[in-house]
């Protein structure tokens, strides 16, 4: 090699160098540090919003669940009645640990920290480092379950399933915001979303759809409205989940198929079913979209739908997503079922195509009215 040459070789790997010095340097110190809060009823509803969810190193992820869930029916004496640990459903810690104790919160908060870890496997951004211990926290005389790293965090605010009001919720949040620069890290709040679905066209017209997935939980109807009262406290707003016909929605996102796959996947008759896809190809709804005729949901069968069979006829199925092995005990009484939208009748809380009212304030946005209902 003549000098020439070597003299070009040496500059080509010094130019190298600098603009990788300087891509790091970019990368590292000029993306600014915020955060964002992710707020769910109750753990095994996140999966209603995860497209709202921040993934990058810059954005600090607090999960937050208003309560543990600990009212469910399927805490009982007997354990489970849906669990199916031949088809890959995970057992709880505490199978017969009844409903409305600390130790049927605890199963679900073990269940929904589980499936985290498995969203962070794919966003490490999500992960919880080592110092992110487990911490019960007395606020204002309730425990309050911590697990707070220097990259991300989840809460359990622990608020009482089956009670929540927006004022309650929205009182939690603002409590915990005010532990950044202590127990969080002092950063700016860029985004919250709330991932609580709610249809009830009886108790609010105004907004729900006899054409989408019916779901009356008040708890959902608090979240919801919690979250458009702390959109102004976020520099970019809130994202709110809808149902797809909500006149509010502005905005839809959806997962990649590999990635709803990765939490919602079932094998069935030996193969990875994709029957809940494969029928609605080239089906599009968009926000603002008005209801029309859509293909029938063949996998619930009408005996299934009439009570006359206790199962679909998904319910040998092999549970592969995340979701239905960790979250699979609390399903009634099937695995959860996928699609692509939550339909009327089609039985799909955790779609893929997900919609969402974005606001950047709480002024002007119409709520639904809150009438605490009974919870089963």
């Amino acid at each position: 090699m003549t000098r020439k040459e070597i003299l070009v070789a040496v500059l080509c790997v010094l130019v190298v160098a600098i603009l990788c010095v300087g891509v790091v340097h970019v990368t590292h110190s000029e993306a600014p540090r915020q955060m964002h809060l992710f707020l769910t009823p109750h753990p095994d509803d996140e999966l209603q919003g995860l497209t709202a969810l921040s993934t990058d190193n810059s954005t600090y992820m607090l999960i937050v669940t208003a309560t543990s869930g600990e009212a469910t029916g399927n805490c009982r004496v007997a354990g489970p009645p849906g669990l199916q640990g031949d088809l890959g459903e995970y057992p709880p810690p505490v199978p017969q640990a009844l409903a409305h104790t600390p130790e049927c919160g605890g199963n679900r908060i073990h269940s929904w920290n589980q499936f985290w870890n498995r969203v962070a496997a794919r966003y490490p951004s999500l992960a919880l480092d080592l110092e992110a211990t487990h911490e019960t926290v007395n606020v204002d005389g309730r425990p309050v379950d911590t697990w707070l790293g220097k990259n991300s965090g989840r809460i359990a605010l622990n608020l009482g399933d089956g009670t929540l009001t927006s004022e309650k919720v929205v009182a939690g949040v603002e409590k915990i915001l005010t532990w950044r620069g202590s127990k969080l890290p002092d950063l700016p709040l860029v985004a919250v979303t709330a991932a609580g679905y709610y249809n009830d066209p009886e108790v609010d017209p105004k907004h729900s759809s006899e054409a989408a997935l019916l779901y009356k939980h008040h708890d959902h109807l608090a979240v919801t409205n919690a979250g458009i009262k702390l959109a102004d406290k976020a520099k970019n707003g809130a994202w709110i989940v809808v149902n797809p016909f909500d006149p509010r929605a502005n905005e839809k996102r959806v997962l990649s198929i590999d990635e709803y796959e990765d939490y919602m996947g079932l094998q069935h008759n030996g193969s990875s079913w994709q029957g809940w896809h494969d029928e609605f190809q080239g089906v599009e709804i968009q926000p603002g979209d008005k209801p029309r005729k859509y293909p029938q949901f063949s996998w619930i069968d009408t005996e299934f739908r009439e009570g006359i069979s206790k199962h679909s006829v998904l319910f040998p199925a092999k549970r592969l997503g995340a979701y239905q092995q960790f979250y699979g005990w609390l399903a009634f009484p099937d695995p959860w079922i996928p699609g692509e939208y939550q339909l009327a009748h089609s039985d799909v809380l955790f779609a893929r195509q997900q919609f969402f009212l974005h606001t950047l304030t709480a002024r002007g946005v119409s709520l639904a009215p809150e009438t605490v209902l009974k919870q089963g």
